[in-house]
Formats: structure tokens, sequence, C-alpha cells
């Protein structure tokens, strides 16, 4: 009936191993910088999930250092 999906269904959180992927990381190293803070990341029952708009921004640089801790 869609040809086009709507925003609203578009997954807004990442799993690690998809994070890893769109960083050109390893799945170990993203586990390691969501720990250290390098990037917006938070634990739900035991399993990371990163905000996809976050990993948007970070890939697009404008998540800076300062920012990233906040």
């Amino acid at each position: 009936m869609f040809s086009k999906k709507d925003e609203k269904d578009e997954k807004q959180t990442l799993s690690m191993p998809e994070v890893a992927k769109l960083l050109g990381i390893s799945i170990k190293t993203a586990y390691e910088g969501a720990n250290r803070g390098d990037f917006p990341a938070f634990k739900i029952m035991g399993r990371w999930i990163v905000p996809k708009p976050a990993i948007d921004k970070l890939l697009a640089g404008e998540i800076r250092k300062s920012e990233k801790n906040d």
C-alpha cells in the first residue's frame, strides 16, 4: 500500500553491532567507546541502545568531545 517508508516508522535506536558497522569499527571497539562515553548510549535491561540521531550527528561531525559527556 505504501511505497515509501514513513519517517515515524524508521528505527530510532541502533544496536551495538549496527553502530559498529556504521562507524566502520569492530563491535568490541563500539562497546568500549560506549563505556567511555565516546558517543551517547545507554543500557536497557543489560542491552546497549544507541539513539540513531546521535550517530547521525556524530557521522556529520556535529558532536564534539565536550558534547559527548553532557
